[in-house]
């Protein structure tokens, strides 16, 4: 279970981690990529899908804190699975490519030197750094799956930027979270998901008090995503 290995150190929910190792859907394999990896949460509900398909996949992750990323490599040495797990500052490194890029940035970060976004504009936004750092990893065909503050759908100063995310890749799935799946703070957050292919319809959805059953493997928003992803059906609102 993801509780067990966390060895008391911070960790994703383990909702939150399976949720989005079942939003990554069949894209497993290559490698897969957390810049912000913690003690691993989400790669390691990844491994288990991995290990569940049967597929060759390398596993890497990056934590700016030493002993947290030595606790993650830790856990990643009694995987089968190739594991490595780096001391080191994501925004500082150049990232390896990436099949699937899987993480949760820090929250309210602010840049000490700006961030010069895809679309050409700069930025402070740890947020959107972060996920334009990933996005610039991310193979074609791939998948981005992100658990980020809802901020990042509604900053004015984001604006220029979700408009060539939606111009230029599948911005796939957005879930709205209420406060609680950020342990400790009372900020509400998203589940986002961005392929790397042609831009297409988004999968939208709001969730309320029931939201860790929504978001269960067997949740019915977690499960409409999911018809969504693979099908690419239209645009769907609701799961209140």
């Amino acid at each position: 279970m993801l509780g067990e290995r966390s060895g008391g150190f911070y960790v994703s929910q383990p909702v939150i981690a399976e949720a989005v190792a079942t939003l990554v859907g069949d894209r497993v394999g290559g490698t897969v990529l957390d810049p912000f990896c913690g003690t691993g949460s989400f790669l390691w509900a990844v491994v288990d899908r991995a290990k569940q398909l049967d597929v060759p996949v390398e596993f890497v992750g990056y934590d700016v804190d030493q002993k947290v990323a030595e606790a993650a490599a830790a856990i990643g040495r009694q995987e089968p699975l190739l594991t490595t797990i780096e001391h080191a500052n994501a925004y500082d490194v150049e990232l390896p490519r990436a099949r699937v890029v899987v993480t949760a940035p820090p929250l309210g970060l602010r840049l000490q030197a700006p961030h010069v976004l895809l679309n050409g504009n700069s930025t402070t936004d740890g947020e959107a750094a972060a996920v334009d750092l990933c996005l610039r990893a991310l193979e074609p065909g791939g998948r981005a799956v992100f658990h980020l503050g809802t901020g990042f759908t509604f900053k004015q100063a984001l604006d220029r930027y979700r408009q060539y995310l939606a111009d230029e890749v599948r911005v796939a799935v957005l879930v709205g979270l209420p406060s609680g799946a950020f342990p400790g703070t009372t900020m509400r957050s998203i589940l986002l998901v961005i392929d790397r292919a042609e831009p297409g319809e988004t999968f939208l959805a709001q969730l309320g008090e029931d939201w860790e059953a929504q978001i269960d493997v067997e949740g019915a928003a977690l499960l409409a995503a999911r018809e969504h992803l693979d099908g690419g059906g239209p645009t769907i609102v609701g799961h209140a």
